[in-house]
């Protein structure tokens, strides 16, 4: 996403803080943006507060990188697909076990 391959277009987000898409919507996730995408902590359900790409075709995903923003920090997350149905399945390990991440490495 850094490097714009992935449009603003194919980008769908979450509720922005303070209702402020211009400066935190989710076409702002993007690494090094001056703004970043800015999720509205007060959103319940917090899995309300989500980013979605859209590809016209399958897609190999082989990394994931997140960035803080004023010293906040993703923690976790979870990965999710649409399958051909629309339905969204949860991305599983080889366990079969939901796949969520909670490694922070800082720089």
């Amino acid at each position: 996403m850094e490097d714009n391959r992935i449009s603003n277009s194919q980008i769908t987000g979450g509720f922005a803080y303070n209702g402020d898409k211009e400066n935190f919507g989710s076409q702002n996730a993007r690494l090094y943006h001056p703004r970043g995408f800015r999720a509205e902590p007060k959103t319940f359900p917090p899995s309300a507060n989500t980013i979605g790409i859209h590809f016209a075709e399958e897609k190999v995903i082989t990394a994931i990188a997140t960035q803080g923003y004023d010293g906040e920090w993703v923690t976790s997350f979870n990965l999710f697909y649409t399958d051909s149905l629309g339905n969204q399945q949860s991305v599983n390990d080889i366990e079969g076990k939901l796949l969520v991440r909670k490694k922070v490495r800082i720089l």
